[in-house]
């Protein structure tokens, strides 16, 4: 166990072999059961080999007499690679637990942002980082659809907007206010051109109206001839 040949273990001080974290441990133990104190018989504690090795050992002890002293009587079983499955198994499960967590409190925050979507609220956003790939890339995709639909809520308020001033442009034009022309600039590319078509349009009569009046003008100074703008434009 402790990679030393026979003539040099015996004799040996018994502490070279144990662990210095478990020396304490160890020498409490032994101390109370040489009193003939409530000892465990059977403990696991850690050992140093020959180069310094850590190994895991059980030791099974008992209280004896000795040449007229009390003593110790037992024996050292290797358990390094039971230990070793141990404590994989507990890291196993340690991360099992962990991705427990991350799923459970990924999934809690991706239905949380989905419900405050599906209340009007385009703006919401999570963190995209998880210990789970698929949370992270779900998170992403809440993330996209947010923004995706945030983009469609500004277009819309944007479009009726630009719809209202096209409207308002129209209705002064009607009233005589032939200056009257769309200036707004606007993301949505239906607008722009609904903003060309309508000032070409507006500066079209315009003209027919301003030349139809100058005609009729010439035609008969003697008369007010006052364009009948609401009359002779038809929108």
């Amino acid at each position: 166990i402790f990679c030393y040949p026979r003539e040099e273990i015996v004799g040996m001080e018994s502490w070279k072999l144990v662990h210095p974290d478990d020396r304490a441990f160890i020498k409490e133990i032994r101390e109370k059961r040489l009193r003939g104190e409530e000892a465990p018989m059977e403990y696991e504690a850690r050992g140093l080999t020959k180069e310094g090795q850590t190994v895991w050992v059980v030791r099974r002890n008992k209280r004896i007499y000795y040449r007229g002293r009390p003593a110790i009587l037992g024996n050292i079983e290797n358990v390094s690679e039971r230990h070793e499955h141990k404590e994989a198994l507990r890291k196993s499960e340690e991360r099992y637990r962990t991705l427990a967590r991350a799923l459970t409190l990924g999934m809690a925050e991706v239905f949380d942002a989905l419900n405050e979507l599906s209340l009007g609220n385009p703006k919401v956003r999570i963190p995209e980082t998880s210990a789970i790939d698929l949370i992270a890339e779900l998170k992403t995709m809440v993330n996209m659809t947010a923004k995706n639909v945030g983009e469609i809520v500004d277009l819309s308020h944007e479009f009726a907007i630009g719809l209202a001033e096209h409207f308002d442009v129209l209705h002064r034009v009607s009233k005589g206010e032939l200056a009257a022309r769309v200036a707004g600039r606007s993301h949505v590319e239906l607008l722009e051109l609904l903003r060309d078509v309508t000032n070409k349009m507006i500066e079209s009569v315009s003209k027919e109206i301003t030349s139809r009046t100058r005609a009729e003008a010439w035609a008969n100074p003697s008369e007010d001839k006052s364009p009948q703008i609401s009359q002779s434009l038809t929108l």
